[in-house]
């Protein structure tokens, strides 16, 4: 295509082509930006361009043609850019000599070898979403403020069409990351609960449900307390409140919860904080695993040792002390008096003359 320098008409004949063209991409993000790189080095006639996109504090290249096809993927910090200085201006960077300009990448340069470019700052409404760079290498064909006023009139097409798209490709991802929320939330076995300011439920999986015996409608009009068994409800309205003011980091606790029949199943309880996009606390998020068999073989354990331990220290046909229990009450007032520096004594008595 020719250099469009110096003739508006052609300039603008050309942008319109473009804006086209690049409508006719649809609303791949990738395709669009290759467009974009591919037309932007067309119209100025230039041996290269990059389309970049920010990505927090960093900048990354993800679109290339020409000269620039070894960056694909670069990525380097947005302080270190050329793009920072097209970004605090608005408007399209013009880099007559590359080579000895201060604000350039010169790593990045080398693997480019431009000697000129001009940085056009990407819009996605009133904030930047990254930068498309044009480059040349030629000593004859140096980019020129004629080229940078035709990115100027480009740019408003190339934001809005990069902008588009990278929605687009937003939109698909957090639908598609919501779909497998939705998959895992339906379908795993632990119990998942969110919770309003009131305490009061929002959502509760399938398996919270049948672990308390209700349907989803009772559930739904239920709060916290309604099926936590009373002795807990302080404590709970504690933890709740800490929570959602933001006083206490994501916690763990064992609970005593209610089934709709009566039944008392124990819960381990891990909890967080969920905020909405501008960081305001929203819902408290809960996963509730149901740990009744384990408590249930805990306390066996438990009757089992001081069952063990009562048949070791009483006779098994009385049921009277033994003489290992007499030992060990020995052993202890031994000990007790020696911490406190005090003396016992030990009566016998001859059981046969009380007979």
């Amino acid at each position: 295509m020719a250099d469009p320098s110096g003739d508006s008409s052609e300039r603008l004949s050309l942008i319109v082509e473009t804006q086209r063209e690049i409508a006719g991409a649809g609303n791949d993000l990738e395709t669009v930006m290759q467009l974009v790189a591919e037309r932007s080095q067309a119209i100025t006639g230039a041996d290269g361009a990059m389309v970049n996109l920010i990505e927090g504090d960093m900048l990354r290249t993800r679109a290339v043609s020409g000269i620039a096809a070894g960056v694909a993927n670069a990525l380097r910090p947005l302080s270190s850019s050329v793009a920072k200085y097209a970004i605090e201006t608005g408007l399209p960077l013009l880099i007559e000599d590359a080579q000895n300009d201060p604000r350039i990448d010169q790593n990045l340069r080398g693997k480019v070898g431009d000697r000129s470019l001009i940085c056009v700052p990407l819009f996605g409404g009133s904030d930047v979403i990254g930068t498309l760079n044009v480059m040349s290498r030629s000593e004859l064909h140096v980019l020129s403020e004629e080229h940078r006023e035709t990115m100027e009139m480009l740019s408003v097409v190339l934001s809005a069409a990069v902008s588009q798209a990278a929605e687009n490709e937003a939109r698909r991802g957090q639908a598609e990351a919501l779909a497998q929320l939705r998959t895992l939330f339906e379908g795993v076995s632990i119990g998942i609960l969110r919770l309003d300011h009131d305490r009061r439920t929002v959502e509760a999986n399938p398996a919270l449900l049948q672990m308390l015996g209700y349907t989803a409608t009772e559930f739904g009009a239920m709060g916290l307390l309604d099926y936590m068994h009373a002795a807990q409800h302080e404590r709970a309205k504690m933890l709740f409140g800490e929570l959602m003011r933001g006083q206490r980091p994501p916690f763990q606790t064992e609970a005593q919860l209610v089934r709709k029949d009566g039944e008392l199943v124990w819960a381990h309880v891990s909890a967080a904080l969920e905020c909405d996009r501008h960081g305001a606390p929203a819902f408290v998020v809960a996963m509730i695993e149901n740990i009744t068999t384990r408590k249930s073989a805990e306390a066996e354990l438990i009757r089992q040792a001081q069952l063990s331990e009562r048949q070791a220290l009483h006779d098994p046909l009385t049921d009277l002390p033994n003489r290992l229990l007499f030992a060990d009450r020995i052993e202890r007032a031994i000990v007790e008096s020696g911490r406190r520096g005090t003396r016992f004594g030990i009566v016998m008595l001859d059981l046969d003359r009380f007979k």
